[in-house]
């Protein structure tokens, strides 16, 4: 028997070993996937449970009547457009200030609703695909982030612009932490008479 035939014989348990091989590297590597994932999402999730844990207000906003015990969750969504022109000066300023559109718009609405509440320790919610290039959409989970800002010391807009941008990064950084996930872990806090960690969503379309 030559070499040739004999190699011919053994392939089928060759390429069985080859195959149960490929298998377990493919396995342990699944595993190790997991693992990593897991560890970082409980990361994560320390990271949010820190920033959010001492979060005690609830956005207080005038009404013209009085909150229900329970929430009905009548909510309404309110749009606004921007003219070409303006869009063009936020986008120029938002250049200035090496920020995205979407962050110097959030600054804005933060300094409204501060405005309105007069309260310095505000959470809004958002979008993980929001601040997002385009190209960048396919490899992001769509996931709702709480974005907590420091309004404290009569900050200028410059200075508020600062502050968002770390605050918006820090989020975007924690994005693939479920917020169910997040929900979970303030549930013992839960007030039925309003969403928990925030009670607005703020998003942009350009």
């Amino acid at each position: 028997m030559n070499y040739d035939s004999q190699r011919k014989d053994n392939s089928p348990q060759e390429n069985r070993v080859r195959s149960e091989l490929n298998s377990t590297k493919k396995n342990g590597s699944a595993a190790q996937e997991e693992k990593l994932l897991a560890e970082s999402l409980d990361t994560q999730l320390s990271d949010w449970k820190e920033k959010l844990t001492d979060y005690t207000s609830s956005l207080n906003l005038p009404t013209d009547r009085s909150r229900p015990e329970m929430q009905t969750h009548r909510g309404a969504c309110e749009s606004l457009m921007l003219d070409f022109s303006l869009s063009g000066s936020l986008k120029v300023l938002s250049c200035q200030h090496d920020v995205t559109l979407f962050i110097t718009m959030l600054a804005a609405f933060q300094t409204l609703l501060h405005r309105y509440t007069s309260q310095d320790d505000l959470c809004v919610g958002s979008l993980s695909v929001d601040n997002v290039d385009t190209g960048e959409l396919m490899n992001v989970p769509v996931n709702a982030l709480v974005l907590r800002t420091d309004m404290s010391g009569n900050p200028t807009f410059r200075e508020l612009l600062d502050r968002v941008r770390e605050i918006v990064m820090e989020a975007h950084a924690h994005r693939d932490l479920p917020f169910e996930r997040l929900m979970e872990e303030f549930s013992s806090e839960y007030d039925p008479s309003r969403e928990p960690l925030f009670q607005v969503m703020f998003r942009t379309r350009d």
